[in-house]
């Protein structure tokens, strides 16, 4: 039920919003009634149109992270049973891993953060054709969150489609002017202004019937102290009557220590009895978190106590907490009462740090979180170091995975501010110098200045808090990975960051997984290192199984399935790239979708299923399509698979030869070449010239191979193009009936077995085997014939040796480094 007051606002905003305006502000004193208000207009919304579909959420106090106020708006139980049989919602579901940041090491900035896009993403695919969403205290929505609504209503058709969009914002009138949160001149052109006044003198008795106060008998010269109390404010209201009320008992004065509200807070506290100290201190503790917060988290807090289930229950029973997803208080302003007594009593700072470490412990991914309570409880700059390191890590993850360049500006200020308390003591100022080359080089990074990040880098000192040093260790090979492919360079960073993996493990999990997870693709793929790239899997995957009741870890674990290929045989892969195609699929993870269907497209060519092979890769460019927001990586990858699966289902189900098959394959390939060094194009390059020498081409096959080799390849000293490259000129002696050329070349390969091939090692050894029969019998057929021949005398055990024993050896492309 609504007050007069409140049936009066209502009546505003429905009337504002059946005039077609798009956007409402509704504000007015704190605890003035507007949060219920608009829970109500939410629920008329909800039951009397059917093509609406009513987000609700609600902003909290000292959001830490970027998105936190979308992410974390997952809904209250208790509101849901109200709203019971409604098209409503309490915000987004979003998965916890969006702070996992393990994709993003060779990824290319996306052009819209990932967080946002999801809501973007569930608003889209939402059947109604009208949305409605209500900003609840928005004053205490984070920077990202808040600046995403406003994109989202300014560029609805872009984002939407032809979806209507209108917004109900919600805040307190405070020392902010209106234009804090939304732009005067839209206001006025597409919306309006509901100012929702203070309670007044005449509608206390009404308002106190509404609370469920009916039954107490209150004089009306009670009704002014009330008011000269409370100031009207609701939950002040509530504090008053539960505590003075209820457990003074007492005859009501306008003494002045009435309006002291930590004593109506002490009243309010008396009517647990017993309990009231043991209430207490857990909602004391509760009140330095933000948002909500879990059962085990306060009993890490209060390890002493053994009553804490009991007790939370009992404050929701009473209307101080409520439950959530898990806990939060019922209100602000009842959490900041708390938290002003655990102030007082001066354990605020041991509980804020204790906080950090349960951070640590549970949530390692959660630096900003983690930077956060540990600097607030750090009065004597006693953890300054490893703080520093905390707020580098939340920028490097922020920066990596969002595009908000607000809560990036927010960090640096953070870390900015903590230092400049140290006094800028020297020791302090050069680990935040050694930060600011990191930033620098992340910036440069994502805009492809990778020279440029390369000497921002080279700058910082060698020594310093271990999280910041192995950030710097690891984006120092990130970037020596996309400046070119020096191997020799490439090798010596790995090995520096190999050198603090052991340490990192046992303190800093989530950043040993990204650092270890850089560490496997780097053997795997540049430096032609199989057996460590093995031996880092392997831990890799026992790290994870150990923890895989973390969501981030299990993430990573379907992370590494999807690179299965670099430590499985074919086989075996498909099936494990099969199950990360579902898994990311079914999270509607769109980037981790398409990298795993690119890696699954990869499995099923390898193992001749073409048909199903091109439809991954279908289903790779529809969600280029589909998501323009998306920066999909690498998508000559996608290409250079399709192209291959095309020919091959040709090639191999032909009755005839025809050239026409291999001229369309050459053309297709042209069109997705360059001559940068980078692993795509050899790859490219090396399926190319195996058409040209298929195609009796020798003159382009020379000048391929010598754009491959001296430029592409330059100072690349990997077994796996050596073992490519030697094929070729095998082939084309071959093709030319250069026997002691072939020789020569087929020695090469014998002694030059590729370590990324172990895992097929008995295919490419049969492969090998009947080359040198070809050889030693000079074999001479047509392309096509001397191809069937090798596969045939091969003897291949598995569907595989389709691909593997083949005279032309071409490449698939997979996404092992990402």
């Amino acid at each position: 039920m609504l007050s007069r007051r409140q049936t009066t606002a209502l009546g505003k905003i429905k009337q504002g919003f059946e005039n077609n305006s798009t956007i409402i502000h509704l504000h007015g004193p704190a605890g003035g009634g507007k949060t219920t208000l608009v829970k109500e207009y939410a629920k008329l919304v909800a039951s009397e149109f059917e093509d609406w579909a009513v987000y609700y959420i609600e902003g909290k106090k000292n959001p830490v992270e970027a998105y936190a106020t979308i992410t974390l708006a997952e809904g209250m139980n208790r509101p849901e049973y109200e709203f019971s049989g409604f098209n409503l919602s309490f915000g987004f579901r979003l998965s916890e891993l969006f702070n996992v940041g393990v994709a993003g090491v060779f990824q290319k900035k996306p052009k819209l953060d990932p967080k946002a896009h999801f809501v973007v993403d569930v608003l889209r695919k939402n059947s109604s054709s009208n949305i409605l969403i209500i900003a609840d205290s928005l004053q205490y929505w984070d920077l990202s969150s808040r600046n995403f609504l406003m994109t989202l209503r300014n560029h609805q058709q872009n984002l939407l489609g032809n979806k209507s969009l209108k917004v109900l914002l919600v805040t307190d009138d405070n020392e902010k002017h209106a234009s804090e949160y939304v732009d005067p001149t839209t206001l006025y052109s597409e919306g309006m202004e509901v100012k929702f006044d203070q309670m007044r003198r005449e509608e206390l008795r009404e308002m106190l019937y509404l609370l469920g106060y009916s039954k107490l008998k209150i004089k009306e010269k009670d009704l002014d102290i009330i008011m000269s109390i409370t100031g009207g404010h609701l939950d002040s209201i509530k504090l008053f009557i539960e505590g003075f009320y209820y457990s003074k008992q007492g005859k009501l004065s306008t003494d002045t220590s009435l309006i002291d509200v930590m004593k109506m807070l002490e009243y309010r506290l008396d009517r647990f009895g017993e309990k009231k100290s043991g209430i207490s201190d857990v909602l004391q503790a509760s009140s330095i978190l933000n948002g909500d917060f879990k059962v085990e988290q306060i009993k890490y807090l209060l390890k002493n106590r053994t009553d804490i289930d009991n007790l939370l229950k009992e404050s929701c029973e009473n209307d101080i907490l409520k439950e959530s997803n898990y806990f939060i208080f019922s209100n602000v302003f009842i959490q900041e009462l708390f938290y002003k007594r655990l102030k007082e009593s001066g354990n605020n700072f041991k509980f804020e740090i204790e906080y950090a470490k349960y951070l640590q412990e549970h949530e390692p991914e959660n630096y900003a979180g983690r930077a956060y309570y540990l600097s607030i409880g750090d009065r004597k700059n006693e953890y300054i170091f490893e703080i520093i390191g905390l707020f580098a890590l939340a920028y490097c993850r922020n920066i990596e995975g969002s595009t908000e360049d607000a809560e990036t500006r927010k960090i640096e200020k953070l870390i900015k501010e903590k230092v400049e308390s140290c006094g800028n003591r020297y020791e302090i100022q050069v680990q935040y110098n050694n930060f600011l080359y990191l930033k620098n080089a992340y910036e440069l990074y994502f805009q492809e200045k990778y020279d440029e990040a390369s000497n921002e880098l080279n700058q910082a000192t060698l020594a310093g808090p271990m999280l910041l040093m192995s950030e710097i260790k690891r984006m120092k090979l990130v970037v020596a990975l996309m400046r070119d492919m020096n191997t020799e360079n490439v090798r010596q960073l790995a090995m520096e960051l190999q050198d603090i993996l052991g340490d990192l493990k046992e303190q800093e999990k989530e950043q040993w997984c990204k650092c270890a997870f850089t560490l496997f693709s780097t053997y795997s793929n540049k430096l032609d290192d199989y057996d460590r790239s093995n031996s880092i899997v392997k831990e890799l995957l026992s790290f994870i199984n150990k923890n895989y009741h973390n969501k981030l870890f299990e993430y990573m674990g379907k992370i590494i399935s999807r690179k299965a290929c670099v430590f499985n045989p074919a086989a075996l892969t498909k099936r494990y790239t099969a199950d990360s195609v579902a898994y990311f699929e079914k999270r509607k993870d769109h980037l981790q979708y398409y990298l795993a269907l690119c890696n699954h497209s990869g499995s099923l060519l390898v193992v001749g299923e073409y048909d199903n092979a091109i439809l991954c890769l279908q289903k790779c460019l529809d969600l280029v399509e589909e998501y323009p927001l998306i920066q999909f990586p690498s998508q000559e990858k996608i290409y250079n698979n399709l192209i291959l699966a095309t020919f091959l289902q040709k090639y191999h189900n032909m009755q005839t030869f025809d050239k026409a098959v291999i001229k369309d394959a050459i053309a297709e390939f042209k069109s997705k070449i360059s001559d940068s060094s980078r692993e795509s194009n050899a790859i490219l390059y090396i399926n190319l010239i195996n058409l040209y020498v298929m195609s009796g081409d020798y003159d382009s096959s020379y000048v391929m191979l010598d754009i491959l080799k001296n430029k592409i390849l330059r100072n690349n000293d990997d077994s796996f193009y050596r073992y490519h490259i030697s094929n070729i000129y095998l082939s084309i002696s071959v093709m030319q009936n250069e026997w002691g050329e072939a020789e020569k070349y087929l020695n090469e390969m014998k002694d030059n077995f590729p370590n990324f091939y172990k895992k097929q090692e008995n295919l490419i050894h049969s492969r090998n085997d009947a080359i040198s029969k070809l050889v030693e019998n000079k074999v001479w057929m047509s392309p096509e014939q001397l191809d069937k021949w090798v596969y045939e005398h091969a003897n291949p055990l598995d569907n595989a040796g389709s691909f593997y024993c083949r005279l032309f050896k071409f490449s698939d492309l997979q996404f092992t480094s990402i």
